[in-house]
Order: C-alpha cells, then structure tokens, then sequence
C-alpha cells in the first residue's frame, strides 16, 4: 500500500491533555477517530490490526472443529420478558454488556435433538454497541466494539472440559501474540444461577474494574464477584427498641460519630429502582436493600438476587412513595416496597436504623424480631483490607481493563429452558453449554497503551498493520532513490510481505516522524548517500540502532528479521502450553 493512497491523516499536535499515551497514538496515528463520547471508528490502519486478529482467532476455532454462525444482538420481545434470561445476562455479562446467549439457547433448542448432533463448537464475530455511558478512558472503554464470542455445545461434562480448555488456550495464545500482558482471574459465583469460569484482564492504574489481591499467596478476584467477608458475630440479647433524636444525621458516618458508636452497629438502607419482570410484565419496583453500616452494597450482587433487569438509583419521590424518608429510612413498620437484606443483617443484633421520621433513629433494631426481609443474600463488596480467603492476609485494591471472559460448560444454561437432547438411550438431557468472549477493539487499545514510547507507537509484529515500513527520500539530483524503492516496494510485495510505501513528497523529519508514530515493526529507508555506497537502512522499531544492509539483499534481510519475530511469537506460545 502506497501512503499517498492510504486513508489517513496524521496528526502532529497532541490530540487532548490525555492521561492514556496509547489511546493519543492511535488517533494521531490514524488507527481510529473518535465520533463521540466512548464510540470510534476505525480507519484502515485499525480496521487491519483487528482484522488479523480476527483472522488469527477464525484459524485457531477452525483448526477446533469451530463453525461460524451470526446470531442477532438484539433480544426479541419473548425473550426480553423472560426473566431467566435477564439475570443470566446480568450474571455472566453485566447488564451494560449485551449477550448473543438468549438466541442461541433459542437456536440449540431448534437444532441440536440427538446425541449425534454433538458436541459442536460455535463462533461469531459481531459489532456491538455497549450500554455503558460512563466513559473516562477514551478507547480503552469504547463503547462501540468488535466482539468475537465463542459457545461450546457438548453431551459429556469430560469432553466439554476438554473444550473449554481448548478455547482457554486459544484465548491466551491471542494475547501472548499480542504480548499484551494479562492477568487471568478465577471466579466462581454461588448464587440462584451460579457460574464459575476466567476474566482477563490488563492491569492499569487508571482501569475501570477493582480487583482484590494478596501478596503474600498471589490470590486474585474480581471485586465485583469475590464472596463478601463475613466476620464471625456472638450472639447478643435483644434489647426494646428506642427511639433516639438524631437530627442532622442522614449519613452513616455522621450518626456514628452523633452516638459515638462503631458503623458495624449501624444498618444502612439503600433505596433501589428495579425493573423486574412479573406475570411476562415489566414492571417497577422500590427495593429497599440493607447492609450493615460498614459495608457497601454491590449493586450487580443485588440485581442477580432479585433477578432484575435493570436497576438505578431511587428518587426521592420514589422513596416517599413507600413511606420512607430518605436519610432517617429502615424497614421497620414498612408495608411497601421489596425488603431485601445482606446475609450478615440476620446476625447482626441491636443495631441502629432509621426511624422513617426525619431527625429520628431507632436503637436496639433485630431482624426476626422487628421486620422480615423477601430475601436474604450476599449484597456487599469485598473490599481493601478484608482478610485473604487464602492466607489471611490484607487484599489490596489493583486496576484493570477487562479483555475476555470465558464461563465454564454447564448444565443449567440450557436445563432451565428444556433445551434439551436424547442420548443413547433415549432419555432427554441438558445440552452442556459453555461460552467465550474477546472484545478485540479493547485488545487493541490496551496493546497500545503497554507498547509506546514518547515518540508513538510500537505495534507487535502480528498486530501492526504491515510488516514493513518503506521509506524514500527523494534526491534533487538523482532518480536512482525512487527508482530503487519502487524495484523494492514491488520485489517486497512479490514475496508476500505486508508493506506500507511513503512515497509522498515530504521532509525526511515528517516520513520519520510518522513512521515512529505508526509503530510498524520494522522500517526500511532509502536514500541517496546508502545507496551510493550500494546500501539501505533498516530498523526495528523496538531497537534504537539502525543497520546497513547491502541493497541486493535487501528482500533477503527483511525475511529474515521478520521470521525471527514471527519465531520469538511462536516461542513464546510454545512456552506457555509447555
């Protein structure tokens, strides 16, 4: 490709006051364009680096026994009202992250009725628009992605391991080839629907999802699905109930600190707006969720356990709708509403609760006694401080991107929903499914951010554009320069290298300078004073030395320094599944 061809524009200045130099690199370097706020487009520099590892991910599922299907991104009515559905999503994806699972439940059950038709292995790779609105990170959260998802459908538990190890592989070896460093979590989430399986992550100071971590035995989790700890409590007896003044005391802290008391001893309620599905209805529902004083609720971990759709903050005339008051509110003497509590609130005793009167609190409050709770479940956040499950040491708080997700095979996926297939001996059973997904625009960007330096990009020689760099600088008073590079560009493109020609009339600081900025691997240049001397330049854009190379083995030379990338790749995956 000929630079005075390619559609792009590079840009000299520095795009914003960004606290993320990957993210500035690719819009100055023409990857991508920001439209709006967290969505881009790629231009035709990214659309390739996504394109080779879409290429990359199609030749690993084939090379599986994988098949392509394309399911929609959108849910149909009879399977948004579906309540199942919607706290799976919530569970395996977050309720900002839409799900192609729903169909293809939908799809299996059309398809798959005997054992012979599995097990088989399914992919897609398909735009998406994620619902996430806050966006602080530029690319690195995008909104509009390319997001490559994979399903394994299998009849034995065994092999359906097998599967999902084979996918895990593939799944690593993407980001080995990136040399993207990641950091591969566990979870296991207990709960209605429970589900165990992998993240990915990049680590980043400035990353959007909380992880918890333990030096002293390297344990990792997800904050958001990492069991909440639960200290042990003695029992205590039950004191009256008493209600007490409080005025200007509508936080935690504040009531504390009134009654000189720890916030252990405090419940907190917080107010929710769940859109839950009853009766094949939408509908609206308050939840008043409470957690002891100091803890904080995890909102993911209530929506899974009243199986909502969606869920948001309450409004205040919301909360008055219930007959609570915001800041002095608990669930005592309420008749509205739905009344879930963490599972700690049941062992907690005597704690202090608003009194649904401003300026009013109650002491000495117990569930059983004083109200009952719809539901009891885990509702807090594991967080800084709280002792390792391992070891016992203090976790600490790390950052990160989240890349991939891999939730293991099982039953209940398909169970649920009589998606079903008759074995050997005529019985119907569970088709055990599994599911895979890779946001490749996220890849990209996280890619750029680890491999930059203050001059651009550097790209790994499988994700770059093109392998090659050739750059001319135009003699005013020869013609053998362009004239060598055209021989060149032409002899390169024979021998099947990806090359990209700067044969624009520019200063050579300009062609440098974008070139820097590109990150191609490697850089070949062409000028008048080497070639006098029957020699071209070529450099590594990782390496700060420039070689001479003799211009006959230039095309020579430039296999050779790319099959020693190509090598270092495949050696790095051989060491990883060693």
């Amino acid at each position: 490709m000929r630079i005075t061809q390619l559609f792009n524009l590079t840009l000299r200045a520095a795009h914003s006051e960004s606290t993320f130099p990957g993210n500035e690199f690719l819009l100055r370097a023409g990857y991508i364009r920001q439209m709006s706020n967290g969505i881009f487009s790629s231009l035709p520099l990214g659309k390739r680096s996504i394109q080779k590892m879409e290429h990359f991910l199609r030749q690993e599922f084939n090379r599986l026994g994988g098949q392509e299907v394309d399911l929609p991104s959108s849910t149909p009515g009879e399977l948004v009202l579906d309540s199942y559905f919607e706290s799976v999503s919530l569970q395996l994806f977050d309720s900002s992250q839409p799900t192609s699972l729903s169909y293809l439940i939908d799809m299996v059950k059309h398809v798959v009725r005997s054992h012979r038709h599995l097990p088989r292995l399914l992919y897609q790779i398909q735009p998406k628009t994620l619902n996430d609105t806050q966006n602080r990170s530029g690319f690195l959260s995008a909104r509009s992605i390319t997001r490559f998802e994979g399903f394994t459908l299998d009849k034995e538990l065994e092999n359906a391991t097998q599967q999902y190890e084979n996918l895990h592989k593939v799944f690593q070896n993407l980001f080995i080839r990136c040399k993207l460093p990641f950091k591969q979590v566990e979870f296991n989430k207990q709960s209605t629907y429970p589900y165990a399986g992998h993240e990915f992550f990049y680590l980043h100071q400035l990353g959007d999802v909380n992880l918890l971590h333990c030096r002293s035995c390297d344990y990792w989790a997800n904050q958001k699905t990492a069991p909440s700890f639960k200290p042990e409590l003695q029992p205590e007896p039950l004191y009256p109930l008493e209600k007490v003044h409080t005025p200007n005391t509508k936080t935690i802290d504040e009531l504390a600190k009134f009654l000189n008391i720890s916030t252990s001893r405090t419940a907190k309620a917080v107010f929710m707006t769940a859109s839950l599905v009853e009766n094949s209805t939408i509908i609206e529902k308050v939840v008043i969720a409470i957690v002891r004083g100091d803890m904080e609720l995890d909102e993911i971990k209530l929506a899974n356990a009243i199986k909502a759709r969606k869920i948001r903050a309450s409004t205040e005339m919301e909360i008055q709708s219930i007959e609570a008051v915001a800041g002095f509110a608990s669930p005592v003497g309420l008749k509205q509403g739905l009344i879930v509590v963490d599972e700690l609130i049941p062992a907690s005793f005597n704690l202090v609760a608003g009194a649904n009167q401003p300026d009013y609190h109650l002491m000495n409050v117990n569930y059983g006694r004083d109200y009952q709770a719809q539901i009891i479940a885990d509702l807090t956040l594991r967080k800084e401080g709280d002792p390792c499950p391992n070891c016992g040491d203090p976790l600490e708080i790390q950052c990160g991107f989240q890349i991939g997700q891999m939730t293991a095979p099982d039953q209940l996926l398909s169970g649920t929903k009589g998606c079903n297939f008759q074995d050997e001996n005529g019985e119907l059973k569970p088709v055990i499914i599994g599911s895979a997904w890779i946001d490749l625009e996220r890849v990209l960007a996280c890619v750029a951010e680890e491999h930059n330096d203050p001059y651009g990009l550097i790209l790994p020689f499988s994700l770059a554009p093109f392998q090659v760099h050739l750059i001319v600088l135009p003699s005013k008073n020869s013609d053998q320069p362009l004239e060598f590079a055209e021989k060149l560009y032409q002899e390169l493109q024979r021998a099947r290298i990806d090359v990209l020609y700067d044969d624009r009339k520019e200063s050579p600081g300009i062609k440098f300078n974008d070139a820097d900025l590109l990150g191609i691997p490697l850089r070949i240049t062409v000028a008048e004073k080497s070639l006098s001397q029957g020699q071209v330049e070529f450099k590594l854009r990782h390496e700060k030395e420039k070689t001479s190379v003799m211009a006959e083995e230039a095309v020579s030379t430039c296999m050779h320094n790319l099959l020693k990338l190509e090598r270092e790749i495949a050696q790095a995956i051989a060491k990883n599944q060693s």
